[in-house]
């Protein structure tokens, strides 16, 4: 092989989110100048960056080329290998394939992060809201809720625990259900907490509010006296003005057809 290829180091541990710098090295070992490609390829071709594409070497010259690695949030933990394809230009393509290859290592992290949608809910009865687990890890994670609130109320959890996969976001349903209702009078509050566990032990509490209103909303009174008094007037008018026009019209044209004839 006229051109040598190899990467250091050929082993690294990396955090996820933090970079992995490598570097390429490239030794010509023939007697004529060699024009050089490099592809990121492997599966952390997308997360590969190259300082340069194209590399002209003289005889017997080596050349580093440095090589970033991002090991992205979303990349699973475990083994990966980050491969630098090397094609000699002018000739075809698979009659000189050179690679060089290093495993990167990617760390396992645990971590997530929840929120209630909505914050604040209003009804006369219960309450709906869902609490949204998001893995911002790179492992699955399983989670569990224990809901605190008044005895005025009663919390269901549609399930008290869920599993999540990395980069994925779960929902579950949560009703705060009013133990009595009422017909008039002002909204009640209702807080409540919901306290989130990670089988990796980080904990995290989460507030929300139920505003409980009356089963008779404030604006259905005003609107059914409206209702009542539109209604009224529409009689009135009929049975004093509309109906004697119609009565005195068909009169009129009565006595104008006895005429006729």
């Amino acid at each position: 092989m006229s051109v040598t290829a190899t990467m250091s180091p050929d082993r690294v541990s990396v955090s996820p989110g933090d970079t992995a710098a490598l570097t390429l090295t490239l030794r010509n070992l023939a007697e004529e100048n060699q024009r050089l490609r490099l592809r990121a390829g492997g599966d952390l071709a997308h997360h590969t960056v190259l300082q340069t594409e194209w590399i002209h070497l003289d005889p017997s010259e080596t050349f580093e080329v440095p090589v970033v690695v991002d090991a992205a949030a979303s990349l699973p933990a475990g083994m990966h290998v980050c491969v630098i394809d090397v094609e000699i230009d002018g000739r075809s393509p698979g009659s000189n394939d050179l690679q060089a290859s290093a495993t990167i290592d990617i760390l396992e992290a645990s971590d997530f992060a929840a929120r209630l949608e909505p914050p604040q809910s209003r009804s006369a009865s219960a309450g709906r809201h869902k609490i949204a687990i998001d893995n911002t890890g790179n492992v699955p994670i399983m989670v569990e809720f224990d809901v605190t609130n008044s005895d005025d109320v009663r919390a269901e959890l549609a399930a008290p625990a869920i599993n999540v996969d990395p980069g994925k976001t779960a929902k579950v349903e949560l009703r705060l259900a009013a133990r009595s209702t009422f017909w008039r009078g002002s909204e009640s509050e209702h807080p409540f907490t919901v306290g989130v566990t990670a089988d990796n032990g980080r904990s995290v509490t989460i507030g929300g509010l139920f505003n409980q209103g009356p089963r008779l909303r404030p604006w259905l009174l005003p609107a059914l006296i409206g209702t009542l008094a539109s209604l009224l007037l529409g009689t009135l008018a009929w049975f004093l003005l509309l109906k004697p026009w119609i009565e005195d019209n068909a009169r009129e044209q009565a006595a104008l057809l006895d005429l006729l004839q």
